[in-house]
């Protein structure tokens, strides 16, 4: 006779019980102890036919499968969670944890999905049926600000970068707190300040309805710095990646000098000389690229490569950005006038 599951042991049980008998009770062959149903035992077989089992109860194989694939799915995640931990989490420096701005993703992610409501949506909305406000003085002092603030910036971080470098083809973070590396993680916060004040240059794009200058090469390049200066405080405070906010801040100096000269005299626009603005920044990419490629082909460079390949990816991009923007906006100039 074929042993009785644990609901039909329960029901034949009820039945013995009203004749004072005894019931034998078997467990399934392979069933898990934690589902065996403990009972008081005789030799007694369950007396009559016991029912068959229910259909929808899993077969021990079924359930063997489905425990193997939760152990699967659980090992994954937690491989993925140990990976996070080795890559990000044990890779954030604590030196900027409370800083101001700094304190979580959530303050670039918000700031840049104001700034992309505003610029793409809200602020063209709001304009619509308004005349174009006279920003002028607004541009003017902010210009001025920014000249300044990129100007010491780049003068105090070259400094730095020059007195501490020790490789230029691997330069890997100092974590100690020294005064040096106090003042470059200071500037490193300032010029990430520095990326989120260049967000107002296109807001002014807006409320003076030139739009049009609101390129996707503008909006995107503004978005990528602004977390570029979040993850420059949270992950590299000093390093091989410091020489990117020295050049950065040196073109945005000369940049922002062109914008004072155009706000003050709106002929410079037409200066030939201001496509070399574009080849400067150009050649900020190359010089960035070749810069990020050392730690990649370095050996025994102990630095996260992960910044390097994205680096090395970002200035591909851009430099293929303005060269397109080059392109169309002086060769096809040239080729009118001819």
């Amino acid at each position: 006779m074929r042993p009785c599951n644990a609901p039909e042991c329960a029901r034949a049980v009820r039945r013995a019980a009203g004749h004072g008998q005894g019931v034998d009770v078997y467990a399934w062959p392979g069933r898990p102890a934690a589902h065996r149903l403990q009972l008081p035992v005789r030799s007694t077989p369950c007396r009559g036919t016991c029912p068959r089992r229910p259909t929808k109860l899993p077969s021990p194989p079924a359930v063997s499968h489905r425990r193997e694939q939760h152990r699967d799915m659980e090992d994954a995640v937690n491989r993925v969670v140990e990976y996070y931990h080795e890559s990000v989490t044990n890779y954030l420096d604590p030196r900027s944890e409370d800083w101001l701005l700094s304190r979580s993703i959530l303050v670039p992610l918000t700031l840049i999905g104001s700034y992309l409501y505003f610029v793409k949506k809200c602020g063209p909305a709001f304009m619509a049926n308004r005349q174009p406000y006279n920003v002028k003085s607004i541009m003017i002092v902010y210009n001025i600000i920014q000249i300044i603030a990129n100007a010491y910036v780049f003068i105090s971080a070259a400094q730095l970068w020059v007195s501490e470098l020790k490789s230029i083809t691997c330069q890997p973070i100092d974590y100690s707190v020294t005064e040096t590396t106090r003042q470059m993680a200071n500037l490193v916060w300032m010029y990430y300040v520095l990326k989120i004040a260049d967000l107002i240059d296109t807001v002014l794009f807006v409320l003076r309805k030139k739009g049009s200058q609101a390129t996707f090469l503008h909006v995107y390049h503004h978005c990528a710095m602004v977390m570029g200066g979040y993850l420059g405080c949270r992950f590299m405070l000093n390093g091989h990646v410091f020489l990117l906010g020295v050049i950065n801040a040196f073109v945005h100096t000369v940049l922002y000098s062109y914008y004072l000269l155009a706000a003050l005299r709106p002929e410079t626009r037409e200066a030939s000389w201001k496509k070399y603005i574009t080849v400067l920044q150009l050649v900020q990419f190359v010089i960035l690229f070749v810069h990020n490629i050392f730690p990649l082909v370095t050996p025994d460079c102990h630095i996260q490569k992960i910044w390097s390949v994205i680096l090395v990816v970002q200035n591909v991009f851009m430099f293929a950005m303005f060269s397109d923007f080059y392109a169309k906006a002086y060769c096809s100039k040239k080729k009118k006038q001819a």
